[in-house]
């Protein structure tokens, strides 16, 4: 019997096979590929859907991360990133004109933002508008949540206490009036 290439495996060694049927012969017994059992079809399957699981719980935590980190509508990033917005001019240019740049940058120091938070901001904006989005796309938000949180005016704090130092004073003064005619 004369042995053909067809007949012997790609390894070079010289056992027989059995051909197209996709069955090979090791020593007088035939190997059939194992096929995959029901219960490694199921493990397969729940491995598929505890991973989906995971996929979805990472999703939610996500999208709640997203909702908690949002910008206000009375936040001083989100009032100057609007503000910006529309004094933009020059399209896709996004050119700020001196003067507007000067007029928003007062109007965020009066919102309690540092000068380099509101600078930043405007480049937020800029740049989100260079490349085609508004403020309100998820990208330009998350960027702008990376600037600092605007400080509380220190006049503001002034005030509060000016106005519970008077009052406490009022008291005093009624109790006093109080003890000495009584």
């Amino acid at each position: 019997m004369q042995r053909t290439d067809d007949d012997t495996t790609q390894t070079g060694r010289d056992e027989p096979q059995a051909g197209r049927r996709g069955l090979r012969l090791a020593g007088d017994v035939a190997q059939t590929p194992r096929r995959l059992s029901r219960a490694d079809d199921a493990s397969d399957h729940s491995d598929r859907v505890r991973q989906d699981r995971q996929a979805h719980r990472e999703w939610e935590v996500s999208a709640e991360n997203r909702t908690a980190a949002s910008l206000e509508t009375f936040d001083a990033r989100w009032v100057l990133a609007v503000r910006a917005a529309d004094a933009l001019e020059g399209g896709r240019a996004a050119v700020l004109k001196p003067q507007a740049r000067a007029r928003l940058l007062t109007s965020a120091k009066t919102m309690g933002l540092r000068p380099f938070d509101a600078n930043l901001v405007l480049a937020v904006v800029q740049d989100a508008a260079r490349q085609g989005q508004t403020p309100g796309d998820s990208e330009t938000i998350d960027r702008l949540l990376l600037v600092g949180k605007p400080e509380q005016s220190p006049r503001r704090g002034a005030a509060v206490w000016v106005a519970l130092s008077l009052a406490l004073s009022a008291v005093w003064a009624v109790a006093l009036i109080w003890w000495l005619l009584g």
